[in-house]
Protein backbone atom coordinates (compact mmCIF):
# COMPACT_ATOMS: atom_id res chain seq x y z
CA UNK A 1 0.00 0.00 0.00
CA UNK A 2 1.31 3.49 -0.87
CA UNK A 3 -0.06 7.18 0.07
CA UNK A 4 0.96 9.94 -1.98
CA UNK A 5 0.02 13.68 -0.25
CA UNK A 6 0.54 16.63 -2.71
CA UNK A 7 -0.14 20.01 -1.97
CA UNK A 8 -2.63 21.64 -4.45
CA UNK A 9 -2.93 25.53 -3.64
CA UNK A 10 -2.04 27.92 -0.79
CA UNK A 11 -3.85 31.17 0.07
CA UNK A 12 -3.38 33.13 3.19
CA UNK A 13 -6.14 31.39 4.56
CA UNK A 14 -6.11 27.68 3.35
CA UNK A 15 -4.16 25.15 1.90
CA UNK A 16 -5.34 22.22 0.09
CA UNK A 17 -4.48 18.65 -0.32
CA UNK A 18 -4.62 15.69 -2.27
CA UNK A 19 -3.74 12.30 -0.93
CA UNK A 20 -4.01 9.25 -2.99
CA UNK A 21 -4.13 5.67 -1.54
CA UNK A 22 -2.88 2.68 -3.81
CA UNK A 23 -2.46 -0.79 -3.40
CA UNK A 24 -1.05 -2.52 -6.18
CA UNK A 25 -0.46 0.13 -8.06
CA UNK A 26 -4.11 0.77 -8.33
CA UNK A 27 -5.63 4.13 -6.62
CA UNK A 28 -8.00 2.81 -4.05
CA UNK A 29 -8.94 6.24 -2.31
CA UNK A 30 -8.92 9.93 -3.01
CA UNK A 31 -8.76 12.31 0.01
CA UNK A 32 -9.25 15.78 -0.22
CA UNK A 33 -7.89 18.14 2.63
CA UNK A 34 -8.45 22.17 2.81
CA UNK A 35 -6.92 23.56 6.08
CA UNK A 36 -7.47 26.88 7.43
CA UNK A 37 -4.85 29.14 8.76
CA UNK A 38 -5.32 29.35 12.84
CA UNK A 39 -4.26 33.28 12.49
CA UNK A 40 -7.42 34.03 10.88
CA UNK A 41 -9.71 37.06 11.73
CA UNK A 42 -13.29 35.57 11.75
CA UNK A 43 -14.93 36.37 14.76
CA UNK A 44 -17.98 35.38 13.45
CA UNK A 45 -19.43 32.00 14.79
CA UNK A 46 -23.47 31.46 14.40
CA UNK A 47 -25.14 28.36 14.88
CA UNK A 48 -28.51 28.45 13.18
CA UNK A 49 -29.42 24.76 15.15
CA UNK A 50 -28.28 23.16 18.28
CA UNK A 51 -26.90 19.71 19.37
CA UNK A 52 -28.85 16.93 18.84
CA UNK A 53 -31.44 16.39 21.93
CA UNK A 54 -31.07 13.13 23.44
CA UNK A 55 -31.83 11.09 25.93
CA UNK A 56 -29.62 10.76 29.14
CA UNK A 57 -27.08 8.43 28.59
CA UNK A 58 -28.40 5.97 30.98
CA UNK A 59 -31.53 5.67 28.89
CA UNK A 60 -29.99 4.54 25.89
CA UNK A 61 -29.40 1.62 24.20
CA UNK A 62 -25.62 0.57 24.22
CA UNK A 63 -24.28 -0.73 20.41
CA UNK A 64 -22.77 -3.83 21.15
CA UNK A 65 -19.55 -5.24 19.15
CA UNK A 66 -20.41 -7.88 16.79
CA UNK A 67 -18.75 -9.99 14.09
CA UNK A 68 -19.51 -7.11 11.61
CA UNK A 69 -18.60 -4.31 13.86
CA UNK A 70 -15.59 -5.06 15.58
CA UNK A 71 -15.45 -1.05 15.53
CA UNK A 72 -17.23 -1.26 18.48
CA UNK A 73 -15.27 -2.82 20.72
CA UNK A 74 -13.40 0.53 20.92
CA UNK A 75 -16.29 3.02 20.36
CA UNK A 76 -19.04 3.54 22.63
CA UNK A 77 -21.83 4.52 21.06
CA UNK A 78 -24.78 5.01 23.20
CA UNK A 79 -28.00 5.29 20.15
CA UNK A 80 -31.27 7.58 21.82
CA UNK A 81 -33.91 5.09 22.05
CA UNK A 82 -35.84 7.08 19.44
CA UNK A 83 -34.04 6.03 16.83
CA UNK A 84 -32.54 2.94 18.27
CA UNK A 85 -35.27 0.77 17.21
CA UNK A 86 -33.86 -1.45 14.12
CA UNK A 87 -31.81 -3.27 16.39
CA UNK A 88 -34.47 -5.36 17.60
CA UNK A 89 -37.42 -4.70 14.83
CA UNK A 90 -39.18 -1.92 15.48
CA UNK A 91 -38.75 0.61 12.52
CA UNK A 92 -39.49 4.61 13.05
CA UNK A 93 -40.75 6.55 10.60
CA UNK A 94 -37.57 9.18 10.09
CA UNK A 95 -33.88 7.81 9.18
CA UNK A 96 -31.70 8.94 11.64
CA UNK A 97 -29.76 7.49 13.86
CA UNK A 98 -28.68 9.59 16.82
CA UNK A 99 -26.66 9.46 20.06
CA UNK A 100 -23.38 9.27 22.02
CA UNK A 101 -20.08 8.43 21.40
CA UNK A 102 -16.94 8.23 23.30
CA UNK A 103 -13.65 5.63 23.51
CA UNK A 104 -14.41 2.91 26.08
CA UNK A 105 -10.89 3.00 27.39
CA UNK A 106 -12.19 7.29 28.27
CA UNK A 107 -9.19 8.26 25.74
CA UNK A 108 -9.86 12.11 24.85
CA UNK A 109 -11.29 12.69 20.83
CA UNK A 110 -8.58 14.36 18.58
CA UNK A 111 -9.07 15.36 15.12
CA UNK A 112 -8.61 11.72 13.58
CA UNK A 113 -10.84 10.09 16.19
CA UNK A 114 -13.18 12.61 14.12
CA UNK A 115 -12.93 11.12 11.43
CA UNK A 116 -13.21 7.67 12.36
CA UNK A 117 -16.61 8.83 14.68
CA UNK A 118 -18.25 10.99 11.92
CA UNK A 119 -17.89 7.50 9.58
CA UNK A 120 -18.98 5.34 12.55
CA UNK A 121 -23.22 5.87 13.33
CA UNK A 122 -24.73 3.20 11.80
CA UNK A 123 -26.61 4.45 8.59
CA UNK A 124 -29.69 6.37 9.09
CA UNK A 125 -31.96 4.35 6.62
CA UNK A 126 -31.43 1.56 9.26
CA UNK A 127 -34.03 3.47 11.31
CA UNK A 128 -36.53 3.12 8.76
CA UNK A 129 -35.76 -0.05 6.42
CA UNK A 130 -34.25 -2.08 9.19
CA UNK A 131 -31.08 -3.96 9.26
CA UNK A 132 -31.99 -5.81 5.68
CA UNK A 133 -29.49 -2.90 3.73
CA UNK A 134 -26.56 -3.08 2.62
CA UNK A 135 -25.15 0.90 2.74
CA UNK A 136 -21.90 1.34 1.24
CA UNK A 137 -20.20 4.94 1.06
CA UNK A 138 -19.36 6.13 -2.72
CA UNK A 139 -18.22 9.54 -1.38
CA UNK A 140 -18.01 11.53 2.52
CA UNK A 141 -17.19 15.30 2.92
CA UNK A 142 -15.68 15.89 6.23
CA UNK A 143 -15.59 19.38 7.27
CA UNK A 144 -13.76 19.76 10.82
CA UNK A 145 -15.44 23.11 12.88
CA UNK A 146 -13.56 22.57 16.13
CA UNK A 147 -11.44 20.65 18.18
CA UNK A 148 -14.02 18.83 21.12
CA UNK A 149 -13.60 19.76 24.36
CA UNK A 150 -15.30 17.17 25.82
CA UNK A 151 -14.60 13.68 25.45
CA UNK A 152 -18.29 12.12 24.79
CA UNK A 153 -19.60 13.28 21.99
CA UNK A 154 -23.54 14.34 20.72
CA UNK A 155 -24.09 12.90 17.14
CA UNK A 156 -26.63 12.74 14.72
CA UNK A 157 -26.91 11.17 11.29
CA UNK A 158 -30.10 12.41 8.88
CA UNK A 159 -31.14 10.53 5.39
CA UNK A 160 -34.09 12.40 4.01
CA UNK A 161 -33.76 10.62 0.33
CA UNK A 162 -33.14 7.22 -0.60
CA UNK A 163 -33.78 6.95 -4.74
CA UNK A 164 -32.50 4.67 -7.76
CA UNK A 165 -30.41 2.84 -5.17
CA UNK A 166 -28.66 6.19 -3.50
CA UNK A 167 -28.93 7.81 -0.37
CA UNK A 168 -27.35 11.03 1.16
CA UNK A 169 -26.21 11.52 4.85
CA UNK A 170 -25.94 14.45 6.87
CA UNK A 171 -24.09 14.29 10.05
CA UNK A 172 -23.20 16.53 12.72
CA UNK A 173 -20.63 15.97 16.09
CA UNK A 174 -20.91 18.10 18.53
CA UNK A 175 -18.86 18.21 21.91
CA UNK A 176 -21.06 18.52 25.44
CA UNK A 177 -20.44 21.71 25.76
CA UNK A 178 -22.40 22.76 22.60
CA UNK A 179 -19.51 23.48 20.21
CA UNK A 180 -20.05 22.19 16.54
CA UNK A 181 -16.92 19.52 16.32
CA UNK A 182 -17.98 18.19 12.56
CA UNK A 183 -20.09 18.19 9.71
CA UNK A 184 -20.39 15.18 6.93
CA UNK A 185 -22.23 14.68 3.58
CA UNK A 186 -22.39 11.40 2.62
CA UNK A 187 -23.16 9.79 -0.85
CA UNK A 188 -24.04 6.21 -0.49
CA UNK A 189 -24.93 2.99 -2.06
CA UNK A 190 -28.85 1.64 -0.69
CA UNK A 191 -29.54 -2.02 -1.52
CA UNK A 192 -31.81 -4.48 -0.19
CA UNK A 193 -29.98 -7.76 1.01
Amino acid sequence: MEIHISEIARSRQFTRFEARLSQKGEEKVRALGTFASENNDYAVKQYETEAPELAPVGECVQMLPTPQYTLFQNLDLMLDPTCAGWITGKLTDVSQNKGYFSFRDGRPIDLFSLFLIIDAMPPAALATQGVTAWVPTIELSVNVRHLPQTDRLKCSLRTRFITFGLLEADGEVWDEEGNLAAISRQIAQFRKV
